[in-house]
């Protein structure tokens, strides 16, 4: 099969890139490189240097059997913690609203065409591909970064915040079973 992983040139995106390839599919990588790198595409992978917005190479994202579109920005705001699936969307910003439409997007292509889609938010990803970006994204790499320093860890707030974290694998993992 021939899938298109936007942003495969970073953190989540990258593995995905990888882990696609590995089970002997055609990737073609979609990336504007801000804060990925040409580094981390994965050998036997096919980048489109651009975004969907500027529709590069049109020819080269005909024909897929599938998307993939790993993102890694805040989307929203919770009146309350931990946020609850039944509360009503609150975008925050630009982004967010883009998420968001998306996924009103896709509900209506199953309505009217029966076009299946599956809708992930991933949070606090971390692995050890984590450390390569700068800087590091989330608390696992940045713990990991500070001790590899022989630094003291820097810890925000109060201590007692409470987070959930999914490896790396185990996102990919997700993302090509969904």
């Amino acid at each position: 099969m021939r899938f298109l992983v936007t942003g495969g040139c970073g953190f989540i995106g990258s593995r995905l890139a990888q882990c696609l390839l590995g089970d002997g599919h055609e990737v073609v990588v979609l990336d504007d490189l801000s804060t990925g790198t040409r580094s981390a595409l994965p050998e036997g992978a096919v980048l489109v240097e651009g975004d969907l917005a500027a529709a590069p190479g049109l020819e080269t994202l005909k024909a897929l059997d599938g998307i993939f579109p790993p993102g890694r920005r805040l989307l929203g705001r919770s009146r309350r913690s931990p946020a609850h699936e039944a509360e009503a969307p609150q975008p925050f910003g630009v982004y967010g609203h883009t998420k968001l439409g998306a996924e009103e997007i896709a509900a209506s292509a199953f309505t009217s065409y029966a076009s299946p889609s599956v809708g992930i938010r991933l949070f606090n990803v971390y692995g050890p591909w984590a450390c390569r970006a700068t800087p590091p994204p989330g608390v696992i790499a940045t713990f990991s970064m500070q001790m590899l320093a022989g630094g003291h860890l820097t810890i925000q707030g109060d201590g007692r915040q409470q987070r959930d974290f999914i490896h790396i694998d185990d996102a990919v993992c997700l993302l090509r079973v969904a």
